[in-house]
This record gives structure tokens, sequence and C-alpha cells, in this order.
């Protein structure tokens, strides 16, 4: 987001001065303390975490937006448009497929915001594509600010304020096992960069794409998507569309109405990328649990207005899970099974416990009512127990254990 480590202390002052009048006397003393306490573990955590990716990409702090020109324009659909864009000068950075840049954009107010955007395509060398839905507003909602902006006004030859590559969420690129792909809507982005990546480098891996969307004309990408398919030897596609799927001159003929997992079939030991809106993501993992795969979810950003989006990297029949999904499937069971409980949970937890507590938080159950992370590990090479900036403690490791 471009922001300096010095002005956590401004970001923290102005949010918990929010807070105090959005609750007003509901914060007393103890507990604003309380607010700024978890506000610097959250902030230490990012400030390092932000470091680090700044070293890792030779990236300047105090200049973190590089300059990148519009080299051409695509439009997807009525909502969704696609840029082509090359640095202004020298050449562009490399990336995983699976990454995302941010776009910084100064509105007529005079203020900057930046939005992340996922590249939809694979690493090309000279050019990277980002693939960008303009937010309309609904129920009194404005319009998107940065999508409504660069609907507007990106065109070729424009210059736009762009971050290094980013993310860990990422297609291995020495994977070779059978990879089920789901998406809905403009999840697709990341699901177009793996196809596209995959097609070139791959293009005998198996591969099965579900994608469910509004109609074929709301479905962004599909040209470029058909085309993947086809130079693949073992990629299939099933799409599901609310309106006119009959007529989708699509490779498999398309369902009506919503996605639908329960009598496909999976490949054995497949991983799974999923990207779509939460309710989407809910609904088809328990569709893929119900067919007995072992599933975990990761936060990998946020969407449109306040619609949490999920990029999931999956496993199948394996044990690739987090502690998030962990722990909302902990209390999942618990609040089912413990005999007269009263649907109400809190998880706390010092140290490492403390780490899984705070993730515990994250894409929360509904009975999660309370978390308290105290002293929780925050980032492994900055200020943990194990490691020192990189120097690991021996002897603590065996004391822990002992």
């Amino acid at each position: 987001l471009g922001i300096h480590a010095q002005e956590y202390t401004i970001v923290g002052h102005h949010l918990l001065k929010a807070v105090k009048t959005v609750l007003g006397d509901a914060i007393t003393p103890e507990i604003a303390a309380a607010w700024d306490e978890v506000y610097w573990l959250f902030g230490c955590s990012l400030i390092a975490e932000e470091a680090k990716l700044y070293a890792l990409a030779g990236t300047d702090p105090a200049q973190p937006w590089r300059k990148y020109r519009v080299v051409e324009r695509f439009e997807e659909s009525d909502a969704v448009f696609s840029l082509l864009l090359a640095p202004a000068r020298g050449d562009a950075p490399t990336h995983r497929t699976g990454q995302y840049v941010a776009i910084a954009v100064d509105l007529p107010g005079g203020e900057r915001q930046p939005r992340q955007y996922t590249i939809s395509s694979g690493p090309r060398g000279d050019s990277l594509r980002v693939t960008i839905k303009r937010v309309r507003g609904a129920d009194g909602n404005p319009d998107g600010q940065v999508s409504g902006w660069l609907h507007a006004n990106a065109r070729p030859g424009s210059i736009l304020q762009v971050s290094q590559p980013a993310g860990d969420l990422v297609l291995d690129d020495s994977g070779t096992t059978p990879l089920v792909l789901v998406s809905a809507g403009i999840g697709i982005t990341p699901i177009a960069a793996i196809m596209e990546d995959l097609s070139r480098r791959q293009p005998d891996r198996k591969v099965r794409l579900f994608h469910a969307d509004r109609s074929h004309e709301d479905h962004a990408l599909y040209d470029a998507l058909r085309r993947q398919v086809l130079a693949m030897s073992d990629a299939r596609c099933q799409m599901w569309y609310e309106e006119e799927a009959q007529e989708a001159p699509t490779l498999h003929p398309a369902r009506t109405g919503f996605m639908d997992l329960s009598d496909i079939d999976l490949p054995a030991d497949a991983q799974v990328f999923m990207c779509g809106p939460l309710p989407f993501m809910r609904v088809a993992r328990a569709a893929l649990m119900e067919k007995g795969a072992a599933l975990g979810l990761r936060p990998a950003g946020l969407g449109a207005r306040d619609t949490l989006r999920l990029e999931a990297r999956l496993s199948l029949y394996g044990n690739d899970i987090d502690e998030t999904t962990d722990a909302y499937d902990t209390i999942d069971f618990l609040v089912k099974n413990v005999p007269r409980n009263n649907g109400n949970v809190g998880v706390w937890g010092i140290s490492y416990p403390g780490f899984y507590a705070a993730q515990a938080a994250v894409n929360a159950h509904p009975a999660l009512k309370a978390v308290s992370p105290q002293a929780p590990v925050t980032e492994w090479f900055l200020g943990d127990d194990f490691h020192h900036n990189g120097a690991f403690r021996l002897s603590y490791g065996f004391e822990y254990a002992t």
C-alpha cells in the first residue's frame, strides 16, 4: 500500500479515534488500551512483512511505485476489461503465476488510492496483464473509485503507477500433479494466469476447470481459456451460467444455474486452486469435501466492497491444510457435537498458540465470539523464538520440546 513504517503511528491514532467515535462510551480506557495493543501486534507484523517483500524484490521502500505504460486494452465484457502493461523504462520484473500487483491512482479529489489486482497472464518477460471488474454501486453504495477511474481513463499510452508483483499463493513451477481449477465471476483471473502458464510449459498436464458466471457474455477471458484448453492434451472444462446456458458456444455444453460439483469426477491426488466470492467458496468447498477431499482455505485479499475473496490452494486426499481452516472445522465440530454447549466459542493462546488463536479470527466461524492472541508468533525471521534474522536457535528448539 506504500505506507511507510513511521506512518503506522498516524494510521493507528486515527483508526483508534474512529473506533471511539463509532462505539462511544463502550470504549473504556481498558478496552482502548487493548485495541491499541492489538493494533501494534498486527502493525509490527505488517511492517516486518512489507520490509521483507521490499528486500526480496529489490524495491526502494521510499519509492515502491514504478511507471508502467498501457500497451493494449481489451474489453472482456460490459463490466470487465484487461490492461496489458509494460514498464515505461527497463525490463519487466519476473513474477510467479498467481501473484498480484497494486495499482495506485490519483483521484480527482486529490487522494491517492491503491487497489490490488491479480496478474491474469502467465510470466511473459516483457509485460503483464491485469483484468479488472468495474464495480457498480448497489443498494445505496457508491461506484468503485479506482475501478471506475481505470475504466474511464486507462487507455493505450496511459501511464500508471504499479507495484512490484507480490503474493505467495502461486503455482508450483515444478509440480506435475493433476490440477482442479474452480472459479466464479472475476475469480477467473488467477485461473487464466495458470492456464496460460501451463499451456506453454506443461501442455500435457491433467487439468479440470470449473467456472460459474452470470452468462457467457459476462465470462471474462473465455476466448483465451478456450484456446489454452484446446492446446493441452488432457484439459477439460465445464461452465455454469445463470442465463442462456443452452445457447453458450462452449467446448462442453454449459449447465444452467449455480455451480454444482456433486456429480463431477476429480482426479486422485489433485491440487485445487479456487477463487470467488465467499458464499460460492463455502458451497464449492463443502461439495469437494463431500467427495472426500481434505481442503484448506487461505485468505488472499478483499474483493469488491466488503466481500472477502479467497484464493485457495488445496490438496485432495492430502495434508495441505492450514491453521485458519483447522480452527474453523474444529469449532464447527465442537458446537455440533459437544452436549449442552451454548453455541459460543472463545479462543486464546500464548506464543505459538497465540498465533493459532490469531489465525482462528481469519474467515472466522460464526460461533467464534472472542479471540485473545497473546504474544503471538508473527514472523519467522523477525522476533521469532527459533529464528533471529535467520539464525536458528538450536538449544531453544530442544528446550521447548522437553
